[in-house]
């Protein structure tokens, strides 16, 4: 395939984007986004309790 080819391709390519559902796509894919980080800082916190938790009990058995 030659460069002229390829050009035309994309030039097609661009011509048949809705640019609404684009900007749409692009709306989900941010939310989404967003969601993730929550979900990534929401298991910091959990992994964190947890690894004070286990450090509690071995100083409870510790302790004993």
């Amino acid at each position: 395939m030659s460069k002229d080819e390829k050009y035309e391709i994309l030039e097609y390519d661009l011509q048949d984007i809705d640019i609404d559902e684009y900007e749409k796509e692009v709306d989900r894919v941010k939310q989404h986004i967003k969601m993730l980080k929550k979900l990534r800082k929401k298991q910091e916190k959990l992994r964190k309790l947890e690894k004070e938790r286990r450090h509690l009990m071995r100083k409870m058995k510790k302790d004993r």
